[in-house]
């Protein structure tokens, strides 16, 4: 008995009342995944009960349908579309046209309103004191 190791359970206790659930801590990559499940899981929550996020969401559509409509626009001029020369017929294609200029919406929001969701959640996980925690364990 001495030179068996004995395995330690974290026990995992939910909001809704005590529910034991035996892991062993400290085993392996499940243990790791496990963890790294929850916190992305408790990440996504907050994300989508944060109103800067939706406050997000509801910037980005008419961004990017504004540029997706000024893409086709630009597009249709140049392949010649309504009786005009084609600018570029053979050196324009869809994908750089159209695409990129929408896509290019979405590069827009995520350098200038992403960091706002960003500093929000920073702030609620400062609030709530979840931020000490991993800088304390850190060292």
């Amino acid at each position: 008995m001495s030179g068996q190791r004995k395995k330690e359970y974290l026990v995992i206790r939910p909001a809704s009342g005590p529910h034991p659930n035996p892991l062993p801590k400290g085993e392996g990559v499940f243990q790791q995944s496990y963890s790294f499940v929850q916190l992305i899981t408790k990440e996504w929550r907050e994300l989508f009960v944060s109103r800067s996020f939706w406050l997000l969401l509801l910037m980005i559509g008419p961004l990017v349908g504004h540029g997706f409509i000024t893409a086709v626009n630009l597009y249709a001029e140049a392949s010649g579309i309504g009786g005009g020369p084609a600018a570029l017929p053979q050196g324009l294609t869809p994908l750089d046209g159209v695409l990129a200029p929408t896509l290019g919406a979405y590069d827009l929001a995520a350098t200038f309103l992403s960091p706002f969701v960003a500093i929000r959640m920073i702030a609620a996980e400062k609030q709530s004191g979840g931020l000490k925690v991993p800088a304390a364990t850190a060292g």
